[in-house]
């Protein structure tokens, strides 16, 4: 088996989940939110302490962090079933993502460190698999604290309906815009 690599979980991305939701508006359906995040939050950080203490010089230590690797792929699989209420709509399939780049990453990472002829460009692919899935973690904790990602470059198109639309008085007027997230051309490049 091969020697283990440092993989980090910013802990960033889950201390500013643990806080979600304060401040706004309470529901039912909201609250169950908010606590199924701050559980997930809560899991994560859990893991991000064990896998930032696992010494990676000592032989053994990749099984170690593969079984990280796989409570973080079991957590990621929890945060894609939660419900999600419509005001983070878009947190639903950022999860969903999240979750299935995860499962790729996994995978890859156990095929490097358990086959000893895996090529290292399997272990790439395997890190770039693993960020994406916790950039759209972060995208989520970003989206749950009402700010849009740093050095992101989407838009984000509101549907304000808290005001009457002016009309001539026959016709109702049709809002064109939608509650989910716009992105340029540019940003996709960001989530593939």
């Amino acid at each position: 088996m091969r020697s283990a690599h440092k993989i980090i979980i910013p802990i960033f991305l889950i201390s500013l989940m643990v806080c979600a939701g304060c401040g706004k508006k309470n529901s039912k359906e909201l609250d169950a939110y908010y606590d199924s995040m701050n559980r997930f939050a809560t899991g994560m950080a859990k893991i991000a302490a064990d896998l930032e203490a696992v010494d990676t010089s000592v032989p053994g230590a990749s099984n170690e962090v593969l079984g990280y690797l796989d409570k973080i792929n079991e957590q990621l699989a929890t945060l894609a079933e939660i419900e999600v209420p419509d005001e983070f709509a878009s947190n639903e399939e950022l999860a969903d993502e999240a979750y299935e780049y995860m499962q790729q990453a996994v995978s890859l990472f156990h095929q490097y460190y358990e086959d000893p002829d895996c090529e290292r460009a399997v272990f790439e692919v395997a890190t770039e698999n693993y960020s994406r899935a916790m950039k759209r973690v972060n995208y989520i904790s970003y989206i749950l604290k009402g700010e849009l990602p740093e050095g992101s470059d989407y838009e984000v198109i509101e549907n304000n309906t808290d005001f009457a639309p002016v009309t001539d008085g026959n016709e109702p007027v049709m809002d064109e815009y939608s509650d989910d997230m716009i992105m340029d051309d540019e940003s996709e490049e960001i989530l593939e």
